[in-house]
């Protein structure tokens, strides 16, 4: 069989493990092709704590530990010694340790103050475990620049974990004078309470300086603990980093007076290291413990001693917390022309508009401005491009003009294009993730669309929080024809749109425009126009002012929209829904549209001390959309929206699965579904029927709704009103149905027809309670055709009403058969839900 060019192997074997999760998962490769386990085995022991589970950190920690030299092993078993604990779940793997460490001590096990022996909580080693395990056939060792990989300090922090880590390196029982030895190493504390918290830091020292030591030479990235800093101030051990490129600092020691020597001994370190191997160590960083008791950041006298010592960053690709103070301290002697991507950390508090200009391969930008200008450079770039090439233009037409009558000499064009000076390269920025104020929000947007109108696709906008509620508008000198996300949200403010602001996006895919403010002037609200096409969109979700702006015939000009969300605010758990009189909710609301101030007669009451228009508006306007969306697959409606919302208008959209309808108010909205609105087709879809000469059908047909989410007061007209969209509407493949509060519907009609839909695995209600008390008891589970499975303990509970819910204990769960299904009930707080 040919072998695969290294290239390609290597490419393979890159992308196969960033994917993976288990190293196991790749022995068979590594058994099968030569090619794979040469380029494999350096991938996955470059590091010996990389990102894998944790079963298999702890097997590999085990095979290190057969590795490190007899002079490295003394003091890491010492500790393991003291330590030393059991564990059931690892029972295997310990059984191995227990074997290598016996072998590590049978030469010398007189001097040894250990006795070689299970502990008690194991079984007694038989006579094939004891068995000699042969070496590792490969030097993983070797292998190895990397030590102190992140998820080490990861160990370090994570109790859980690095008790296991303890665990699977310490099998053998302590002597009593090893703990009297460490009692007094510890100031007299109690030898029989030490704990794995204070053995941690030294088990991690001597762990990485044993296996990092044979090998000093060839460490590239290093974790360095603070408390262990003058270990490596060893000349003989200094002077052997020589390729040492990437420090994290381990901050670990206590109290302050000895953290600040430490701290002396580090910028030492790190002085004779660019000294004696200049330009080589160019990245220190730190990592905080976590947790109680953290440390937190060096003194920036600190940081600024080491940053003077690194050089400056070597053409960086990509500038984010890794490397941003060491940027900033020496930015203007940085090469940013290969930098393709910048994520800030400190919010705009960088000389942004001197690096950015620097970035010619910028791709995407993730950052706050402060100030208007932020883009202005970009834009004259661009406006000098494009006056030089109209010169170029102008140029060229007088040229054919005088030479029209003449002959062009073989290669002379070609030599004319080669005398031409080569036109400047504007920064190719695609994806832009900004915060700003409200007052700079359109001047920067404007900027940025217009100074990279050719390349940039995806915009996020996020503004900052202020006390201010007054509505600010947007979008009015925005050009973004080739943009393909936008991303636009607040966080206390009104968001107004441009009158042309859906015209502005031609080739939009994802467009979401969300604001927060409690209250909206209809006044203010001016809807867009309604021959906008959007034929790209894919994902639309509107809240807030732009909702109610948003025009509905739009909805009829985009063919490829998957996911709808329209919705008003939504804050602390509740939407603003206008206070509707009883049967309104059941009536047809007149055509055609209209401003906030028309038809407030509508059998809608708004309390003047409470300006809640929303609902006037969409009533005065007419809200009977064109739902004809044949790729709908999910649609979410909230507050007003979904008030108005009836199942008769998704006879457009057949490929619908998710349904999500919330309508949580601090008030008493409540909605009812009636016949009427299953039954009633849109008179368009009647029309459009009829023309076809088909039959028109009097029921509304969602066959592939998976899940469907109802939240808030929903009461049906009656328990036919609820078969009806069991059996009728909803289709087969019904997965999961959650309808809150849902009224006048009883027990035995849910379970019946959850027995009809064979994929259904959920069913989450709040019943009303019967006149009998709708006690879920054992005889009328077994009525219903209830079990209680046996792995689950019977519990008796009510099935409350909103008035007078049951006293039940939060968090307790019940599981029920239907049949052959699967169901739960669940206790949500004090209310039952079934």
């Amino acid at each position: 069989m040919p072998r695969l060019p290294a290239e390609c192997v290597s490419l393979i074997v890159g992308r196969y493990v960033q994917g993976m999760t288990n190293i196991k998962s790749l022995h068979p490769l590594l058994l099968i092709s030569r090619d794979f386990f040469l380029e494999t085995v350096p991938y996955l022991y470059e590091d010996p704590f990389p990102h894998v589970k944790e079963k298999d950190q702890l097997a590999l920690i085990a095979l290190l530990l057969r590795c490190i030299p007899e002079k490295n092993r003394t003091q890491l078993l010492t500790l393991i010694t003291i330590a030393a604990q059991s564990s059931q779940d690892l029972q295997q793997l310990l059984e191995a340790c227990q074997l290598t460490l016996a072998q590590m001590n049978n030469n010398d096990s007189s001097n040894n103050n250990v006795a070689v022996a299970p502990t008690s909580s194991q079984p007694p080693v038989t006579h094939k475990q004891q068995q000699p395990i042969s070496p590792p056939t490969i030097n993983y060792l070797s292998l190895i620049h990397k030590f102190g990989h992140k998820s080490l300090a990861e160990l370090q922090d994570n109790a859980h974990v690095v008790h296991k880590l303890v665990e699977s390196l310490t099998i053998l029982r302590a002597s009593p004078e090893i703990m009297s030895e460490m009692s007094d190493m510890y100031q007299g504390v109690d030898a029989n309470r030490l704990r794995v918290l204070t053995l941690r830091p030294q088990l991690i020292n001597e762990l990485v300086w044993g296996l990092a030591e044979p090998y000093l030479e060839q460490v590239q990235s290093l974790l360095l603990p603070l408390s262990d800093v003058d270990r490596y101030l060893d000349p003989t051990v200094f002077h052997r980093l020589k390729s040492l490129a990437t420090v994290t600092l381990y901050i670990d020691d206590r109290p302050e007076q000895r953290l600040a020597s430490r701290y002396t001994q580090w910028i030492e370190f790190a002085r004779r290291h660019t000294t004696s191997f200049p330009r080589v160590l160019r990245d220190i960083r730190w990592h905080r413990t976590a947790g109680r008791g953290s440390f937190g950041d060096p003194p920036p006298e600190i940081e600024d001693a080491w940053s003077r010592l690194l050089p400056p960053l070597d053409c960086p690709k990509r500038i984010d917390a890794t490397n941003w103070k060491p940027m900033l301290k020496k930015w203007n002697e940085i090469d940013f022309s290969h930098c393709q991507e910048i994520v800030d950390p400190q919010r705009g508090d960088w000389p942004q508009t001197r690096i950015l200009p620097k970035c010619r391969n910028l791709r995407r930008l993730t950052t706050s401005f402060n100030h208007p200008g932020a883009f202005r450079w970009a834009v004259e770039e661009k406006n000098a491009l494009l006056l030089l090439l109209e010169e170029e233009e102008a140029q060229a037409e007088a040229e054919a003009e005088e030479e029209e009558e003449e002959e062009t000499p073989a290669g002379g064009e070609s030599q004319d294009d080669e005398a031409k000076p080569q036109l400047p390269k504007l920064v190719p920025l695609r994806m832009l993730n900004m915060g700003c104020t409200p007052a700079i929000m359109d001047q920067v947007m404007s900027a940025a669309l217009d100074a990279f109108h050719d390349t940039l696709d995806s915009v996020r906008v996020l503004h900052k929080e202020y006390f201010t509620t007054a509505p600010f508008a947007v979008g009015e000198g925005w050009r973004a024809q080739k943009l393909k996300r936008l991303d636009l949200s607040t966080v206390s403010q009104g968001l107004l749109v441009n009158h042309h602001f859906f015209r502005q996006f031609e080739a939009i895919q994802d467009l979401i425009v969300v604001d927060k403010l409690y209250f909206y002037n209809p006044s203010t609200i001016r809807l867009g126009p309604t021959d906008v096409s959007l034929p790209h969109l894919v994902n639309l979700q509107l809240k807030g002012y732009t909702a109610l702006a948003f025009p509905a015939t739009v909805l009829s000009n985009t063919p490829n929209l998957e996911m709808l969300e329209l919705g008003m605010v939504y804050r602390n758990g509740y939407h603003d829904i206008s206070p509707i009189h009883p049967g309104d909710e059941d009536q047809e609301e007149p055509g055609g549209e209209g401003n906030g101030a028309e038809g407030e007669g509508n059998g809608i009451t708004t309390p003047s001390s409470t300006p809640l228009p929303a609902t006037t508006f969409l009533k005065s306007r007419g809200w009977m959309w064109d739902w004809s969306l044949p790729r709908l697959t999910k649609l979410t409606l909230s507050g007003d929206f979904a008030m108005r919302f009836r199942f008769k208008m998704l006879a457009g959209c057949p490929m619908l699965t998710v349904l999500s309808l919330s309508i949580l108010t601090e008030g008493t909205a409540k909605r009812t579904i009636c016949r009427a609105d299953l039954e009633e087709a849109i008179d368009r879809v009647q029309q459009q029927q009829q023309q076809q000469q088909q039959e028109c059908k009097s029921v509304v047909v969602l066959p592939h709704l998976e899940d469907l989410r109802m939240n808030g007061v929903w009461q049906f007209g009656s328990d036919r009103t609820y078969e009806m969209l069991m059996e009728k509407i909803i289709g087969t493949k019904l997965k999961e149905i959650i309808v809150y509060r849902c009224e006048q519907v009883p027990l035995e009609t849910v379970v019946r027809l959850s027995h009809t839909k064979p994929l259904l695995r959920k069913v989450t209600m709040e019943l009303a309670q019967d006149d009998q008390g709708a006690l879920v008891d054992q005889e009328r589970t077994a009525r219903l055709g209830l079990k209680v499975p046996a792995q689950s303990r019977p519990i008796t509970t009510r099935i409350a009403s909103a008035s007078s819910p049951t006293a039940v204990p939060a968090g307790e769960k019940c599981v029920f058969i239907l049949g052959a299904q699967r169901y739960e009930l669940e206790i949500n707080g004090q209310t039952p839900i079934i």
